[in-house]
């Protein structure tokens, strides 16, 4: 079996929101927080952007910037946005190191998920040496329930639901072929990472599908 990869993903957009309950309900409230969230001069960025859809659907505030960056992907030309094509550990990419400490807002939907164990504290200080002061990570994983007997009832509903938009085949192909490339934390093991950058809270969750907003609180 091949692991997943998304580039392969034929209507990508589409399949994230026939893949993730209530994904429109998690993109409405990511808007809003957006929106109320960025500050003038500085940049709102989406790690893990995929197709750029996030950036090129939100309303534009005068004087933000907007900047995607994907490792795989090659998002869509949109207004207003810059897209980059590479790795946020790739800190030679002259157009994003030049941003640094500059961002009011940083995302992340069901990014940090997919990379290796060792590289999520890594990942979160670059995110909180890009974030100012008051700034926000809003951050979404699947995750691993405390109790997995739990867990279990939560994995069987998904299936269920999944099967609106695939075939019992599909979901278990794709199921199979995720175990190599996805790596889950519990849910608490995932809140507190995110208190090295300040205050979190959580604002979304559907079974096991979590969104949480940490806002970078200066340490005294």
């Amino acid at each position: 079996m091949n692991a997943f990869k998304f580039e392969n993903v034929e209507d990508f957009d589409q399949h994230i929101a026939s893949s993730i309950p209530t994904f429109e309900d998690l993109n409405y409230l990511v808007t809003r927080l957006i929106n109320d969230f960025s500050q003038e001069k500085t940049y709102v960025v989406d790690i893990g952007c995929s197709t750029g859809r996030l950036l090129r659907s939100i309303p534009k505030r005068e004087n933000v910037f907007y900047l995607g960056i994907d490792k795989v992907m090659e998002p869509l030309p949109a207004e207003g946005v810059v897209f980059l094509t590479g790795d946020i550990f790739n800190t030679t990419i002259k157009e994003f190191k030049n941003k640094l400490h500059q961002a009011s807002v940083v995302i992340s939907l069901f990014t940090m998920q997919f990379l290796p164990l060792s590289k999520r504290n890594e990942f979160i200080q670059r995110v909180d040496n890009m974030l100012v002061d008051g700034g926000l990570f809003i951050c979404a994983e699947k995750v691993h329930m405390n109790d997995r007997s739990i867990e279990s009832i939560l994995q069987a509903n998904l299936f269920e639901w999944k099967k609106q938009y695939f075939s019992d085949a599909e979901i278990l192909e794709k199921t199979i072929s995720l175990k190599s490339v996805m790596f889950c934390q519990t849910e608490d093991i995932f809140h507190k990472e995110l208190t090295k950058l300040g205050t979190v809270e959580n604002i979304w969750q559907w079974g096991q599908f979590v969104c949480k907003v940490a806002k970078k609180v200066k340490v005294t």
